[in-house]
């Protein structure tokens, strides 16, 4: 559907480069993207974004620390991860956050973002973007439930897993 709520992210390729996995992001955040804003930050902010998403696309070797986190819910007892939200951090200032599922093995939707600096505020507002996450799966996904695994193999290739909470 072209006019669907959801748009595939194609990074330039150069050379032999291929797309190795598949990045889904929600409408409003190609838009925001592909925005031409006037300020230089904001350029720099969206260059970073699409340049980090381009790496996932590519294959290139991630890990689970750094490049993009399962998101815990301290509201759970045991299940902290079982929601299957997870951040995508691209390491700029100022930092942004990226929300979303996976959908399958090297396929994530990314929904939602947020300014690093937002959480400082209240961490609960890390609740609110799992919840959010959650009700945009279940509206585009309906019945649906996201893909999960038990270590970061499970869902990219050329993955580090790094991160000890899961």
């Amino acid at each position: 559907m072209p006019d669907g709520p959801l748009v595939r992210f194609h990074p330039p390729l150069v050379g032999g480069e291929k797309e190795r996995r598949q990045l889904t992001i929600a409408r409003p955040l190609d838009a925001w993207l592909n925005e031409q804003p006037r300020k230089s930050v904001g350029q720099q902010i969206r260059s970073i974004a699409r340049t980090h998403f381009g790496q996932f696309v590519k294959g290139a070797k991630i890990d689970d620390c750094l490049f993009m986190k399962r998101v815990e819910d301290r509201r759970r007892g045991n299940s902290k991860f079982g929601h299957e939200v997870w951040s995508v951090s691209p390491r700029f200032k100022p930092q942004h956050r990226y929300f979303g599922m996976f959908a399958g093995w090297d396929h994530l939707a990314i929904f939602r973002k947020q300014p690093r600096d937002y959480f400082v505020k209240d961490p609960e507002l890390w609740h609110v973007e799992i919840d959010e996450c959650l009700k945009e799966w279940s509206r585009l996904f309906p019945g649906r439930r996201p893909y999960s695994g038990t270590d970061f193999s499970h869902y990219v290739t050329n993955g580090e897993h790094c991160d000890d909470r899961w």
